[in-house]
């Protein structure tokens, strides 16, 4: 599998540090928070060690003067950065360093087929209205994907009712040919930029893979900063995804852990796209499978009746403290999801999500928008339901339901009796314009309600089919990108997570590249990037569309959502207003 991580590991080290350091030439390396994150999201100390680099230091902090070593300064290009850098040099009789090469950054790999732009509040920022600093700002970061994927590709853009896409597609079509001209008629694949008026509904729904659950329910921090100081408060460290949980020691005592959910994990990588309900299975097999290779914990686990029995067995065996960690983590992951799922309550709201998003139910019948509207409705009035999952409820119908007005709205606000900043925070999102972005043909304004479907019938017809054959009823939309994309390959497919109208596209040729090992260049490419944000729903389909078509899909945009970080987003910014 093509991996962005080795791909970055690979441009950083090759065209950067070594063109600086290498093998016995030592230098220095400054950076500021951002390219720390870039850094070590794909490379180890080792790595950079093994290349001459002697020391990583902050240039937001108090460093101690190294005039004797040259310095590599790899820093993203913002203002604080660059006034930085500056200083360090303002004294030519002092300088912090003999030399300085300077390297601009600013895309994180976060997963192997995944990037981001760093821009948590991007949505908030790019809608209705973006700044057109912000849309150039993006574009050149897009470069910056481009080359280092080591291809030149023909550029398509999601064209709606919203330019954004296509001013982004022009920016980096002129750039790529301002950065090296196209010479070669040879295909470098596609980027494809869509905005996140593409498909709303990820937004709000509760997906049930292992993944995204988690990250939504348990309200898991995408690329934070960790919480935690280090001994040493001059040393930064990376923006990571950490997992607080509680455990019982061997004296029956509730400790507190934490752990990094990321692709250090093997149990992680091999679960995260699978079924909630699967989870438990796969990681009883892995401990059986453990227990099978380790014959020495045979003896300790000869009563244990269960996976959490089997893992209590073998607490008391140092040598496998690692292993037991790992697992008891994944133990303690998915049942608190389950708790979750019982707590919110989403056995019966993820049904409706589900009719709301595939118009249909989970025996395959049209529901009328009318019918919808009435089961959001009840489900509305529940006093037993927590506030934000109304809240979720409410902006998946307002913006899967067509034809509702103003006073349709108010009056199914009112019946969920939401707070002040949750009514702010409707009025909010709809003030984004995303609901109208991708509407195409002629929808109705007022009147009776319909789902966005109605004239879009090989939708419907579509979501029929795949009721019938879903394994989960909860999870009819779950897979719409990944089997849509398999039965109808190279054409617009069903769902709206896939479906855009294709602009003319800007053809950028390919210029011969040096092969890299970490690449299959005889495989197809796709880069989708989404303006506004991405959710991990989205990411799987990116890995499971690659594995099922043979080809290579990465996925990209200005920041990683999950639906519980949104209305986090959307209620602060309300209470500012």
């Amino acid at each position: 599998m093509a991996s962005i991580k080795l791909m970055t590991k690979k441009r950083l080290l090759d065209e950067m540090v070594r063109q600086v350091g290498g093998p016995g030439n030592y230098i220095a390396m400054v950076v500021d928070s951002q390219t720390l994150n870039v850094l070590s999201s794909c490379c180890s100390v080792y790595d950079v060690l093994y290349d001459g680099v002697t020391v990583v230091e902050l240039i937001s902090k108090q460093r101690q003067p190294l005039p004797e070593l040259n310095a590599l300064y790899f820093l993203s290009p913002c203002e604080d950065s660059v006034r930085a850098l500056i200083t360090d040099f303002k004294d030519e009789r002092k300088p912090q360093h003999r030399s300085a090469y300077v390297y601009f950054s600013s895309p994180i790999p976060y997963e192997q087929r995944v990037f981001h732009l760093g821009m948590p509040d991007a949505l908030l920022q790019l809608f209705p209205l973006p700044a057109p600093s912000l849309l150039q700002k993006i574009a050149e970061d897009l470069i910056s994907v481009c080359m280092t994927l080591g291809r030149r590709p023909a550029i398509r853009f999601q064209k709606n009712q919203l330019p954004w896409c296509e001013q982004v597609a022009l920016l980096v079509h002129r750039g790529l040919q301002e950065h090296e001209p196209a010479s070669s008629d040879s295909q470098g694949g596609t980027l494809l930029i869509l905005d996140r008026s593409v498909d709303l509904a990820p937004l709000f729904i509760h997906e049930y893979t292992y993944q995204a659950l988690a990250y939504d329910v348990l309200e898991i921090p995408v690329c934070c900063p960790p919480q935690t100081k280090t001994k040493n408060s001059e040393v930064s460290q990376p923006m990571e995804d950490v997992y607080n949980y509680e455990v019982t020691n061997n004296m029956g005592i509730q400790e507190k852990k934490q752990t990094i959910l990321g692709e250090q994990d093997e149990v992680w990588v091999r679960c995260r796209h699978q079924h909630i309900q699967e989870v438990n299975q796969s990681v009883q097999e892995e401990v059986m499978l453990f227990l099978k290779e380790n014959s020495t914990v045979k003896v300790q686990q000869n009563q244990a009746t269960s996976t959490e029995d089997t893992l209590k067995a073998i607490r008391s065996l140092p040598q496998y403290q690692e292993a037991l960690s790992r697992y008891w983590m994944h133990v303690t992951l998915s049942e608190n999801c389950f708790e979750k799922l019982q707590e919110l309550k989403l056995m019966a709201l993820g049904a409706v999500e589900q009719d709301l998003c595939c118009a249909v139910d989970k025996d395959g019948k049209e529901i009328s928008g009318s019918k919808l509207q009435a089961a959001v409705g009840s489900l509305a009035s529940d006093n037993t339901i927590r506030q934000d999952e109304k809240l979720r409820l409410l902006l998946l119908e307002f913006t899967q339901l067509l034809g509702l007005d103003a006073a349709d709205r108010t009056k199914a606000v009112e019946a969920a009796q939401l707070s002040l900043v949750n009514q702010r925070v409707i009025q909010k999102f709809m003030d984004l314009e995303l609901h109208t972005g991708s509407l195409s043909g002629e929808y109705p304004t007022k009147g009776k309600p319909v789902h966005r479907f109605e004239t879009e019938r090989d939708k419907v017809k579509f979501f029929k089919q795949r009721a019938k054959r879903a394994r989960y009823d909860l999870s009819r939309r779950m897979e719409t990108n990944h089997e849509a994309t398999r039965h109808k390959r190279g054409t617009s497919v069903i769902g709206r997570s896939t479906e855009w109208n294709w602009s003319s596209t800007l053809e950028v040729s390919q210029k011969s590249q040096s092969p890299t090992q970490v690449l299959d260049k005889s495989k197809p490419r796709l880069v989708v990037f989404v303006l506004g944000g991405i959710l991990h729903s989205e990411m799987r389909c990116a890995y499971e569309v690659s594995n099922e078509l043979n080809c290579e899909i990465f996925i990209g945009s200005t920041n990683i959502l999950t639906p519980s970080q949104l209305l986090k987003q959307l209620k602060e910014q309300s209470k500012l207003e």
